[in-house]
């Protein structure tokens, strides 16, 4: 399931919250796989039409490792820095 940028708008619009799916990275890394493109476009579509929105991201790791590593995994920069080094263009102050 991809989300659209007009769902995610209106959804954000109404009740001010999405649930998005799609964006994935590789067990124990932080590199985002190239399955999560179109999720990541059409997010990209979204912060573009409005520069003023900010996003809370919020997501959840997977249960192949032990909690603590996972909790340091995702607390590290690299998954969110590695969403701006995908191919889609995302405005930097989003």
């Amino acid at each position: 399931m991809i989300a659209e940028a007009d769902s995610l708008f209106s959804s954000i619009a109404a009740i001010g919250k999405d649930v998005m799916y799609g964006i994935y990275f590789g067990t124990g890394k932080p590199e985002v796989k190239p399955m999560s493109e179109p999720t990541i476009g059409e997010i990209a579509k979204l912060l573009n039409a409005d520069a003023k929105l900010k996003l809370y991201v919020v997501g959840y790791t997977d249960n192949v490792s032990v909690l603590g590593y996972n909790i340091k995994l995702s607390q590290a920069p690299g998954p969110w820095s590695a969403l701006w080094s995908t191919k889609t263009p995302l405005p930097r102050n989003a």
